[in-house]
């Protein structure tokens, strides 16, 4: 197996690490301004981590077709693997928003209703560890997690900060104006 020898896993590992850096470093703190609503979404070079991952998924469909190392049924389940991880993460990226205005919240999601929360059902935000992301908790419409990869978040935690919403980010990773 190639992945055994450790100058390959070393330098996988460091392309990794460059992969990483590279997309923290295109993530905007300021929010995007459209139709006069505050837009907080997936960036452009985490959108372009999609079409990464389609090529992979494509490797491996090959791979699984023409390289007999399973049996059918592994094959199978090794290409229909691939190919739900990157749909599932090209609808994630590509689909979901949070736009703000002065009325509200508005969650935009592949996953879930489309919502408006008002400014004043906030009760609290706080970062999780265990989904590095922010969460934010409302009064009747329960808690909404914003990864801390979407470009604009930091616009988002001023606004709350600005109308009193109590923020716990001791644990951010960002913001530290904000705390």
């Amino acid at each position: 197996m190639p992945f055994n020898d450790p100058v390959i896993a070393a330098t996988l590992w460091l392309l990794s690490l460059l992969w990483t850096w590279w997309i923290a470093r295109s993530i905007q703190g300021q929010a995007s301004i459209d139709r006069g609503q505050a837009v907080i979404q997936y960036g452009p070079r985490i959108r372009a981590l999609a079409l990464l991952i389609w090529t992979g998924a494509a490797a491996l469909t090959l791979l699984a077709l023409f390289e007999p190392l399973f049996p059918w049924w592994g094959r199978l389940w090794l290409i229909v693997s691939a190919v739900f991880v990157a749909t599932v993460l090209h609808v994630e990226f590509h689909c979901f928003a949070v736009r703000y205005d002065p009325f509200g919240v508005h969650f935009i999601s592949p996953w879930r209703a489309d919502r408006l929360v008002p400014w004043d059902d906030f009760c609290r935000v706080y970062y999780s560890d265990l989904d590095d992301a922010y969460v934010l908790q409302s009064n009747s419409h329960g808690k909404m997690s914003l990864h801390k990869y979407l470009s604009g978040i930091d616009s988002l935690l001023g606004e709350l900060a600005e109308r009193g919403i109590p923020l716990d980010l001791d644990n951010s990773p960002s913001c530290p104006r904000l705390q």
